[in-house]
């Protein structure tokens, strides 16, 4: 399924280079391969993304970043919590994506604004309504959904950014400075900055505490419930299609959409 949240693995290993290791990484699709090395040599600037260098068409190589994933931790606390906020609030406002639409093949800018109900297509690709409903999903409903969040945030000034597209708890780095450092970019795209958030909870299984700590240090005009909430229904919309169109069991995905779509429907 190719939609705005597939995602593109690596081939990594570990190569020796001036007497320090490296990562060699390498992305079959070239495209998406020179996006990332671009937009991460840019970012890299900030301290919070590895620095790549020596390009060519078999791969490039990227910095060791000493650390542990939020992953490999025991627990997550508040401060990387804050500390994971405040970072990506800093790498969403650091690049004016308008000089890099050219380096990113996946976007959903539409009119320089998010729009729910065009995002809702990128995400369903194509998925026909009856296939839907078979896993009990009701388009619809969603679709309904979506129009009522678009009328709110029609007169909400917000801007799009350069996102990560997969802040997933394999991609954040605590360093023993305790600095964040987010890997892998081969997901960036244009959208909106909370995105990034909403997909980090939705990933990292946030617990209500969890999640308003990450949001209370991102200051953005969509950071209200309804909007986080659909973003996340959005992801979990996107794992029960993509489990079912890979011949997998849906039920805890399908679980965590019902969750997530009452909460939706209480606030409507």
């Amino acid at each position: 399924m190719q939609n705005i949240y597939t995602d593109y693995p690596h081939i990594n290993k570990i190569i020796n280079f001036n007497g320090e290791e490296w990562y060699h990484k390498a992305v079959k699709s070239k495209n998406i391969q020179y996006k990332e090395f671009i937009i991460q040599n840019k970012l890299s600037k900030t301290g919070h993304v590895p620095k790549c260098i020596n390009y060519k068409d078999t791969g490039f190589l990227e910095q060791m970043i000493q650390g542990k994933t939020f992953s490999e931790l025991i627990s997550i606390t508040p401060v990387m919590l804050i500390s994971l906020s405040k970072t990506l609030l800093k790498l969403h406002n650091y690049l004016n994506c308008n000089n890099y639409e050219d380096a990113i093949e996946k976007t959903i800018r539409i009119e320089k604004r998010y729009k729910p109900i065009n995002v809702l297509e990128l995400v369903v690709a194509g998925m026909r309504k009856s296939d839907l409903l078979k896993l009990g999903i009701d388009y619809n409903l969603i679709f309904f959904i979506s129009n009522k969040l678009e009328n709110k945030i029609r007169n909400i000034n917000h801007k799009m950014t350069l996102i990560h597209g997969d802040v997933s708890p394999q991609n954040v780095i605590v360093t023993p400075k305790k600095k964040i450092v987010i890997v892998d970019w081969t997901d960036c795209r244009i959208d909106v900055g909370l995105s990034d958030l909403s997909q980090a909870i939705h990933l990292m299984h946030l617990n209500d505490e969890q999640q308003s700590m990450l949001l209370k240090y991102y200051p953005h005009p969509l950071n209200f419930p309804l909007f986080i909430e659909f973003q996340i229904l959005l992801h979990c919309l996107y794992d029960t299609i993509s489990k079912h169109l890979a011949n997998k069991p849906i039920l805890q995905e399908k679980l965590t959409y019902d969750q997530t779509l009452s909460k939706i429907l209480t606030r409507l």
